[in-house]
């Protein structure tokens, strides 16, 4: 099954050179017909795959996808829309920074497919580490995966450059602990990706090889 066509790579090009409000009023239909609800379709359906292996995963599409108007009140950037389509699919949707989850972004010239955490908490970084430095190892092994390290290569996030007392005695050999993000990401040129007959297969590939990862930081925070 196809879910985009040439017409939605076409919108967020000319959108890109087109960023404004009346050139959106303009070209709303367009909008709607070949880029809101072709995502939202796609990720219903990520939705429905990602519910049949997680149950507690339970959403509505417009849950996980974030708008497309961006928050410009307080960006030397004016223009008003983003030029991507983005969604988290995990247990609350987009708003939920604090549960692992699957993230799909497209726009005219990439698709990124990642997950992990990218924002925990303070608390949550607090258990992460904790869960790290007691076994170093299964981390470790989730990371150095042939198919992890094949489709997502390195961790990604940014570092503390000091780290808590407690994990000093640890922190040369094991480096993870000075993250305070923990996420990785695939990308892909749109034009190869978006207009595949199995992009369904694809993505939920990604999705199961992710998911040890983000077990694992939803075992470190309950623990």
């Amino acid at each position: 099954m196809t879910f985009f066509t040439p017409d939605f790579i076409t919108f967020f090009e000319e959108l890109t050179v087109n960023n404004t409000r009346e050139w959106f009023q303009k070209n709303k239909k367009h909008f709607e017909e070949n880029a809101k609800d072709p995502f939202e379709i796609f990720i219903a359906e990520i939705i429905a795959r990602v519910h049949e292996l997680e149950p507690e995963v339970i959403l509505e599409p417009k849950q996980a996808i974030f708008r497309i108007y961006r928050d410009i009140r307080f960006s030397k950037d004016k223009t008003p829309y983003k030029t991507h389509f983005g969604a988290v699919i995990n247990e609350g949707g987009r708003k939920n920074t604090q549960t692992g989850g699957i993230y799909i972004q497209c726009n005219a010239k990439q698709m990124m497919i990642g997950g992990g955490m990218y924002a925990p908490n303070k608390e949550n970084l607090l258990r992460i580490r904790r869960e790290i430095q007691a076994n170093p190892e299964v981390f470790q092994a989730i990371l150095n995966a042939p198919d992890f390290r094949e489709v997502y290569g390195e961790l990604r996030g940014n570092k503390n450059k000091i780290l808590p007392k407690e994990f000093k005695a640890d922190q040369e050999h094991i480096p993870t602990l000075f993250y305070k993000q923990f996420f990785v990401m695939a990308e892909y040129p749109s034009q190869e990706v978006l207009l595949r007959t199995d992009l369904l297969d694809f993505v939920m590939r990604h999705y199961q090889i992710l998911k040890p990862l983000n077990d694992y930081l939803k075992e470190a925070i309950l623990t």
